[in-house]
This record gives structure tokens, sequence and C-alpha cells, in this order.
């Protein structure tokens, strides 16, 4: 479940910043349930349910009418896993639209 909210934009409606939050629900599987790796080692985490939540911040700037520059970050809390529970992430995408 996403709820983005709009934050900013300017006059022209050619740039946009975002805010939005997000809850997180899933299964890990760690290794396929087996405990011994290929060379012997044994792995101590287990599979299990993963949940929490999320908050990303998204910027999109129109280059051309079809072309938009998009810029986001986001940081991810989750509990239930076998890594750590704060997890960045960023990222930068083109959104090319079509008629």
């Amino acid at each position: 479940m996403n709820l983005f909210f709009g934050v900013l934009s300017d006059g022209s409606k050619t740039f946009f910043l975002s805010a939005g939050i997000s809850a997180l629900v899933g299964y890990e599987t760690v290794n396929g349930g087996e405990k011994r790796l290929f060379d012997g080692a044994t792995l101590r985490n287990k599979d299990g349910f993963l949940y929490g939540g999320a908050v990303t911040l998204q910027a999109e700037t129109y280059l051309t009418d079809r072309l938009v520059l998009l810029l986001y970050g986001r940081e991810r809390c989750l509990w239930g896993g076998s890594t750590g529970r704060f997890h960045m992430q960023y990222g930068v995408g083109l959104k090319i639209m079509i008629d």
C-alpha cells in the first residue's frame, strides 16, 4: 500500500516534489530453507515473515512534453528479516509517455 502527497510544484507544472509512506509485508526465504552452504558453513538465520514501512521522497521534472526525469530516495524499516532493519534506496529514472 502506497500513499503519496504533493509537497511542492512550480507554477508551470513542470516540477513536482512528492512525499509518500508505504506499508510492507512479505516472507523471506534464506538459502531455500537449507541450513548448510556448499562450503560447509552453517546458517543461523531462518525463513520468516517481514513487516514494516517506508518513507519516500520523489522529484519529477519534465524535460520535454513526453520525457520526465525521476529522482527518488526511500528509507525502509523492516522487522523479522535476516538483514538489518533499515535500508536506504535511491534511484534515477526516465519516464517516456507514448500516445
